[in-house]
Order: C-alpha cells, then sequence, then structure tokens
C-alpha cells in the first residue's frame, strides 16, 4: 500500500475550495534524526477563507491515522479550546484514504459537547464528522469558478447554507 500524502492532498483540496492555505508544520533538524513540529502541538495547515471570512487550522492524516489524531486534538487542551470558542476560527480534521483507486476525504469540524456530570464548567469540545464536497467535485467547483459559470449561489456543504456571490 502506497503511502498518504495528507498535507499535500489537504492542500490542493483547500486550494479547489478559494481557501488560502499554509504550512505551519516544521522540521526541526537534530541529530540523530529531525523531527516534525506542528501549530499548538495540533496542526499541520493552517488556512484562510476570503468567501466565509474566517480562519481555519487542519490536522491531516491518513484513514488509519484518524482515531488516534482525533484523540489527540480533542485532548488538545487550552489552543483547541480557545479556537473553538473564537466565532471566526475553525478547527478541522482531514482523514484521507483510497477508494478505487481515487484519494476521498473525510472531515471532522470541533463542536462545543454539554455534559452535565464533568468537572469544571460541564463541557467539552469534540470532533464531530461533517458532509464536505468530494475532490472530484472541489476540482468541478475549481473550474466553474475559473470559467466564471458559477451560479449566484453556491451552496456550502458544511453548513448547509447558500453564499451569495456579490460581483
Amino acid at each position: 500500500m502506497s503511502r498518504c500524502p495528507a498535507t499535500q492532498l489537504s492542500l490542493e483540496y483547500l486550494r479547489l475550495q478559494n481557501k488560502v492555505p499554509w504550512i505551519v508544520e516544521r522540521l526541526i533538524p537534530s541529530k540523530p534524526f529531525p523531527k516534525r513540529v506542528d501549530l499548538f502541538n495540533l496542526f499541520d495547515l493552517l488556512y484562510l477563507d476570503p468567501d466565509l471570512q474566517q480562519i481555519g487550522f487542519v490536522q491531516t492524516t491518513s484513514w488509519t491515522n484518524r482515531h488516534s489524531r482525533k484523540k489527540k486534538m480533542e485532548a488538545g487542551g487550552e489552543p483547541f479550546r480557545v479556537l473553538w470558542s473564537m466565532p471566526s476560527a475553525r478547527t478541522e480534521l482531514h482523514a484521507w484514504r483510497k477508494v478505487d483507486g481515487r484519494w476521498e476525504v473525510f472531515v471532522w469540524e470541533s463542536r462545543f459537547s454539554y455534559t452535565p456530570f464533568s468537572q469544571g464548567d460541564g463541557g467539552m469540545v469534540i470532533l464531530q464528522s461533517v458532509q464536505v464536497p468530494t475532490m472530484a467535485e472541489a476540482r468541478a467547483m475549481a473550474r466553474a469558478r475559473e470559467r466564471g459559470i458559477i451560479s449566484d449561489t453556491c451552496p456550502d456543504a458544511r453548513e448547509g447554507r447558500t453564499i451569495r456571490r456579490i460581483s
């Protein structure tokens, strides 16, 4: 089985959705082995969404590592909770796998869960699966955007709402 190029796939996927991504994972040279360091020890990518005027933080992984990354993000502590509470910030987990020879993405976004018996203020931030366009749909939308044939409203699959295009 081939290795999953999750970061590169997420970069392409975000660009196809008219977002501006940036790699925030860094390679720190050290002996005998170099070390990879994520932003807040959680995120590999950061993106700007000019359509929704939001900033997003993405952890990318392969399908087989999704559970460990989900636990890592949910246990991420203060940075994860602070980012969730900011209205213009999104935190996402992208898990990639090959289906019929094509890469497919599954996305989880952070949500607040109120649990009356938990310690502290009674709630915690969890990751919840969301429906997003497939890679093929994202490519088709990008081609339509380049040709200028996007209709006046474009469905936003993440939130089930439409965005009006201002001419």
